[in-house]
């Protein structure tokens, strides 16, 4: 964002709310993904912003506003797993709070139904290859930005990823969209 190249570096609260209305929807989305109920989604991304204004404050810059976003998101899911030593998505009770961007109501059904199918199937992922399909679909990370996230070579992260399409193509019937 435009913003972040001031040259003193501050934001004002305009910029963080400029920042948390661009981004919020994708991070509900991906941390929906990760843990795979709504309510704990909102709170980790409620969380995640907490973090990103706390840091802001302390007049910390920021070279990618959207790839510390989507760690701190990660991170927070992980600290959920963590400490609800959950090794599964729940279920999909509160799927239907995710926002819609102005769908008609066919449309939504529709859609709602598409998010239920992939998120079981995401879900149905080991953790490594979940994070790193969501990283890179819902989180628009390149691999570079993903590895560096886990800590592990590129190599891997591309593995991780193609081990993931691959197994999600087979338990959609190969009805994964590119």
């Amino acid at each position: 964002m435009k913003f972040f190249e001031k040259k003193t570096g501050q934001l004002g609260i305009r910029d963080l709310e400029e920042v948390y209305l661009s981004h919020k929807n994708a991070l509900l989305k991906f941390a929906y993904v990760l843990v795979g109920n709504a309510a704990t989604a909102e709170d980790i991304v409620q969380d995640a912003f907490v973090g990103f204004a706390r840091a802001a404050g302390r007049k910390e810059t920021f070279s990618n506003v959207k790839a510390y976003l989507v760690t701190a998101v990660l991170n927070k899911a992980r600290n959920y797993y963590r400490d609800s030593k959950k090794d599964a998505a729940q279920p999909l009770d509160y799927a239907y709070e995710i926002p819609s961007n102005d769908k008609s109501a066919e449309q939504w059904a529709i859609l709602s139904e598409q998010l239920e199918l992939l998120s079981k199937a995401v879900s149905a992922l080991p953790a490594e290859q979940r994070e790193v399909v969501s990283m890179y679909m819902d989180g628009d990370l390149t691999f570079k930005q993903i590895a560096q996230v886990q800590e592990v070579p590129v190599s891997t992260v591309q593995g991780r990823f193609r081990y993931g399409i691959e197994r999600l193509q087979k338990l959609l019937g190969n009805e994964v969209i590119k």
